[in-house]
């Protein structure tokens, strides 16, 4: 099967890295610098706008992990139904 990454599969990945890490999106957006709906736009379940990739630098800065890791593709079996519907 192909997969392609896509905004929500970041998305996805950045929100599991969060809970792994203990944070909340509120914590990382105060750390990068960020207001609250900037973490709410591109952290939603629903239609996530896209990082940019110096965000999604710098947020894998903070949470320590490879940027790798951020940009894997999601299985859509792990990914909640709301991401799956959102997903193009």
């Amino acid at each position: 099967m192909h997969e392609t990454v896509t905004a929500a599969s970041v998305a996805a990945n950045v929100r599991a890295e969060l809970a792994r890490a203990g944070l909340s999106a509120r914590q990382l957006a105060e750390a990068l610098g960020e207001n609250r709906g900037w973490a709410h736009r591109r952290l939603s379940l629903r239609d996530p706008k896209p990082f940019e990739i110096d965000e999604l630098a710098r947020v894998a800065t903070h949470l320590q992990v490879p940027l790798s890791r951020l940009i894997e593709p999601v299985d859509a079996a792990d990914q909640p139904r709301e991401e799956i519907r959102g997903a193009r």
